[in-house]
């Protein structure tokens, strides 16, 4: 299994260029609320929400304000 682990961004951010990897990528939402283009559906994370998003799946993330995830 291809496991990797990333640390939390503790910096605010106001959006996320779409793009994608060759594995998994699971979003737990800290704060903020983005709306995400994931594959061809668009989705509005708050904080508390989690996302799990399949390899090689375009993803992107704009928000009015800043968020962390």
């Amino acid at each position: 299994m291809n496991v990797k682990f990333c640390k939390i961004m503790s910096t605010p951010i106001l959006s996320c260029l779409t793009h994608s990897h060759h594995t998994w990528e699971i979003i737990f939402q800290l704060s903020g609320v983005v709306t995400s283009m994931i594959g061809t559906k668009e989705y509005c994370l708050k904080p508390g929400d989690i996302v799990i998003i399949p390899p090689n799946t375009p993803h992107d993330g704009k928000s009015n304000g800043v968020y962390t995830d």
